[in-house]
């Protein structure tokens, strides 16, 4: 039988594996011709420790860091969610608006101490895109302040003005409590949504003092508003309750106000979208048994992170990416170990490196909840 078919100007081959190594080429020359295309779009390469945003499953826009890249995975660990990360595609995020650099100088003088007081080293806030965030400062010049903010690399240092500036930790209309072992009512925030089934959680811990913080960095037994206010400004603020409603003033200078529901005196539910769990820590001596896993998958890539839990107080961790594409996949995986104690609602991890996680933990069902991570048990 005649293997060829002939053609204007070529001879295919009726081999089915040969067509498809050819659509398998097509498909990665148009992968990479697409990836290109992004890169020159963007105008700068993505690499490791690049700041990118990206929308999540709620609609909403979040910023985050690139950790690690597989191929053409990349992973993003969110700012600000202690850890919690997801595999992704170029297609999926875009470099993060750089902060502005425009300010031109109209002040001359070999002192700029003399215009504020201000020194190189100290921690300020400063006013960028309509809102306040905190970092240091790191060069003065013409009576401008050069500014590192906190989380961000020095690619993102932004000149400002004396009028742009004010202490860490003040805030000309909204005063929040510093205290380091704030008491208060402390709640896990839960949606639900219907168009995709994914679940988004979130932490509210309500000091009696009138102050708010969301997602807690530092544990919550106790909340130590000091250090949150250090770390973690753009979810603290201060809060009142009236009339069904929570009136919330942000320390980044945005407002909020939302409905809100009880049940026998405490909250169980923050706006429509939401159910909202009064958390009163687990029972004293407590002790985790048995692995939880959770997995983010997106497109072709997905990531995930696993905890297996000993009652005699040992733990061992995993993350694990994985890209599947076409032609090419990868994968990369991370271990770490050590001991753990749980009080309250405050899970410790000591690791044998030497580092130490706070993280706030609740038992919902077979899941295991860690800051804004949902890990069903896999296995005892």
């Amino acid at each position: 039988m005649n293997q060829y078919v002939k053609g204007s100007n070529s001879i295919f081959s009726k081999n089915k594996s040969y067509i498809k190594q050819i659509f398998e080429m097509k498909s990665l020359i148009i992968i990479v011709a697409f990836i290109t295309s992004i890169f020159q779009m963007y105008g700068q390469a993505i690499k490791v420790g690049s700041k990118v945003e990206f929308m999540a499953v709620d609609g909403n826009m979040y910023k985050g860091t690139v950790k690690e890249i597989i191929h053409t995975a990349y992973k993003i660990e969110y700012d600000g969610f202690d850890g919690q990360y997801s595999w992704m595609t170029l297609d999926q995020f875009k470099p993060a608006a750089a902060l502005p650099t425009n300010i031109t100088s109209t002040i001359s003088t070999q002192d700029d101490k003399k215009y504020s007081g201000w020194q190189v080293g100290n921690k300020v806030e400063a006013f960028s895109s309509k809102k306040w965030y905190s970092g240091t400062i790191a060069e003065i010049k013409d009576g401008k302040y050069k500014i590192r903010y906190d989380g961000y690399s020095e690619y993102w240092d932004t000149w400002v003005a004396k009028n742009e500036l004010r202490p860490i930790g003040s805030n000309d209309q909204i005063k929040v409590s510093l205290d380091k072992s704030a008491k208060g009512k402390l709640y896990l925030r839960h949606i639900r949504w219907l168009t995709n089934g994914n679940t988004s959680l979130n932490w509210y811990f309500l000091a009696d003092n009138g102050t708010i913080v969301v997602d807690p960095i530092h544990g919550v037994n106790p909340v130590n508003l000091f250090e949150e206010r250090q770390d973690n400004m753009k979810n603290m603020g201060t809060y009142v309750l009236t009339n069904n409603r929570l009136n919330v003033k942000w320390l980044n200078g945005t407002t909020s106000e939302v409905e809100v529901e009880y049940k026998n005196g405490d909250l169980c539910r923050i706006d429509a979208l939401s159910l909202v769990m009064r958390q009163k820590g687990v029972p004293a001596n407590f002790k985790l048994n048995g692995t939880y896993s959770g997995v983010l998958s997106a497109g072709s890539v997905s990531g995930g992170r696993s905890f297996s839990f000993s009652n005699n107080g040992s733990f061992s961790t995993e993350n694990t990416g994985y890209i599947s594409a076409g032609a090419g996949s990868g994968i990369s995986k991370a271990q770490n170990s050590g001991t753990y104690f749980v009080s309250g609602n405050t899970l410790t991890l000591n690791f044998h490196d030497g580092k130490i996680e706070k993280s706030a933990i609740a038992i919902w069902d077979d899941r295991l909840i860690i800051n804004t991570m949902s890990l069903p048990l896999v296995g005892n």
